[in-house]
């Protein structure tokens, strides 16, 4: 293996191409790891909406109880501080929510990457003519 020296001068390994075993191994964790967010997408999605009906039940109590009762934004503003609590736990939902679909997109993207990777190994094994670094 040739060595290249970095910044601090000491020698580097050159960057060789996966293995077939190795791309089937990350592959293989990619798509556990795939499974697990998904069922985990699928329990926040469920606590999300919970939380949602929960702070809608608490701010229609409020509106409710104070109708004809002080001016459109006083009324608001009881009904904000009422279900301040309840709005809070649909907003931390959200964005846990919001932080799992976008950890799938990036398990998905990775994915993909494995895959192409594995494609072009199989490109360089079927033409032996035209070996990588060759």
């Amino acid at each position: 293996m040739v060595n290249h020296e970095n910044q601090q001068g000491g020698a580097m390994p050159v960057w060789h191409p996966p293995t077939p075993t190795e791309i089937m191994q990350s592959i293989r964790k990619r798509s556990g790891e795939l499974d697990t967010a998904s069922l985990t997408v699928r329990r926040l999605g469920r606590r999300y909406a919970e939380a949602r009906h929960a702070y809608r039940m608490a701010d229609a109590r409020v509106l409710l109880r104070f109708i004809g009762q002080g001016t459109v934004r006083e009324r608001d503003a009881r009904a904000a501080l009422a279900s301040a609590d309840e709005h809070l736990e649909m907003e931390i939902a959200d964005q846990e929510l919001r932080a799992a679909r976008d950890h799938i997109a990036n398990l998905r993207a990775q994915l993909s990457a494995d895959q192409s990777i594995g494609a072009w190994l199989r490109t360089e094994v079927t033409l032996p003519s035209q070996t990588w670094g060759a």
